[in-house]
């Protein structure tokens, strides 16, 4: 007799392949309290797991970001435009007025 498993959501589908990857056969497990206790054990997170009929799904994706530090790769930036970069980057000089010291007066002064 073959039981149902957790369907994963697609917004948990990182922290299923971190699961895998602890070596946790992630086609067999069967509730989303399962799940959760499995993550919080496998990354020392600490805490009592809810009542029975409350809604885990928050929870994992709490795990799942935060704790796991699980998050889609970011798209890389578009390079900025030559002519962009030339108007409005570069060095316009300092911050603030910088007093200037020179040298020759300075050592007359301290003899």
């Amino acid at each position: 007799m073959k039981g149902r498993s957790y369907e994963w959501p697609d917004g948990l589908l990182l922290l299923r392949s971190w699961l895998k990857k602890q070596g946790v056969d992630v086609d067999h497990l069967k509730s989303e309290r399962q799940v959760l206790f499995l993550g919080k054990r496998l990354s020392n997170m600490k805490g009592k797991l809810p009542p029975r009929q409350t809604d885990l799904f928050p929870l994992l994706l709490k795990l799942q970001d935060q704790h796991l530090k699980l998050k889609p790769p970011r798209t890389p930036r578009a390079p900025i435009p030559a002519e962009v970069s030339r108007t409005y980057l570069g060095t316009f000089g300092p911050a603030s007025p910088v007093r200037h010291i020179d040298v020759a007066d300075y050592l007359k002064g301290t003899q």
